[in-house]
């Protein structure tokens, strides 16, 4: 497809192992254009993915120990992150406008691609009660009771 599309292409096959593959792909020495690449949050909160993945002090060059695979640089919107950063304690409705400005222009400028978003789903009968669902954790589990 990208050879259709005219870019010019070439594959490296990297040895087994996710660990060999992560470095590969997060080290900006070895040029990487595309990869295949996860991430999940700490805490779920815009600013556990955006400043991590996307942020220019994110990106550390020439390590294979990064975050910033995309190698994504933009002051402006380093600018507002700190707004919106430093907002969040004393105004979260502001500070959430801005983190929603933040996620347009990083979607506009598409340093990556989002290939998938898990989701959870759970069944649970009449018996349980109360049931506690964390955005992080999922089911508490140690919350529950059964009748």
């Amino acid at each position: 497809m990208l050879a259709r599309l005219g870019y010019r292409t070439s594959v490296t096959v990297v040895p087994d192992g996710l660990a060999v593959y992560l470095e590969a792909v997060q080290d900006s020495r070895n040029r990487a254009q595309i990869g295949s690449y996860g991430w999940v949050a700490d805490y779920p909160a815009p600013s556990s993915f955006i400043t991590t993945m996307l942020s220019c002090g994110a990106f550390r060059p020439s390590t294979p120990r990064q975050t910033n695979v995309a190698e994504f640089c933009d002051s402006s919107i380093d600018a507002t992150i700190d707004r919106a950063r430093r907002l969040q304690a004393t105004d979260p409705t502001a500070a959430n406008a801005l983190w929603g400005e933040i996620d347009r222009r990083l979607t506009d400028q598409a340093p990556f691609v989002v290939t998938s978003t898990a989701k959870d789903l759970g069944f649970v009968s009449k018996r349980v009660g109360n049931y506690q669902y964390n955005p992080q954790w999922g089911v508490l589990l140690s919350r529950l009771w059964v009748r």
